[in-house]
C-alpha cells in the first residue's frame, strides 16, 4: 500500500517499524437484525520488508483467534484495493447514481 516515495496512501512513513491498525464491520447476510461483526487488524513490516499481519480479532464465535472467514474477507478486500492502487475506499454505486437503463436494449 506504500508508494515509491516512501509514503503510503494513508500518509504514514514507510520505515522498519511501520504499523497500521484497521477496524471494520462485517454485516450479516442472514440475521440482518443483529449487530455486525467487529473486526480489528494490525499490520506491520516483516524482517524482509514485506507486509505482515501482527494481530487480528473478530467478534464472531470462530474469530476469537482471528482466523475466521470474516477476517479473510477483510484481508482479501484490502489486498484487492491495494492492487488497484486505490487511495480511499470506493463509494458503493446505487441504481440512482447510474443512468436509467429501462429503455436500453439488452442485446439479446
Amino acid at each position: 500500500m506504500a508508494s515509491q516515495s516512501g509514503v503510503s496512501a494513508r500518509g504514514e512513513r514507510k520505515d522498519s517499524d511501520w504499523t497500521k491498525k484497521q477496524s471494520a464491520l462485517c454485516f450479516r447476510s442472514q440475521r440482518k437484525n443483529e449487530e455486525p461483526h467487529k473486526l480489528s487488524l494490525k499490520c506491520g513490516r516483516g524482517n524482509n520488508g514485506d507486509a505482515k499481519v501482527l494481530e487480528t480479532s473478530c467478534s464472531c464465535k470462530a474469530g476469537a483467534g482471528g482466523h475466521c472467514h470474516h477476517m479473510f474477507a477483510l484481508l482479501y478486500l484490502l489486498t484487492h484495493w491495494s492492487l488497484l492502487n486505490l487511495g480511499e475506499i470506493p463509494a458503493d454505486k446505487t441504481c440512482s447514481n447510474l443512468p436509467q437503463a429501462w429503455s436500453v436494449p439488452r442485446g439479446d
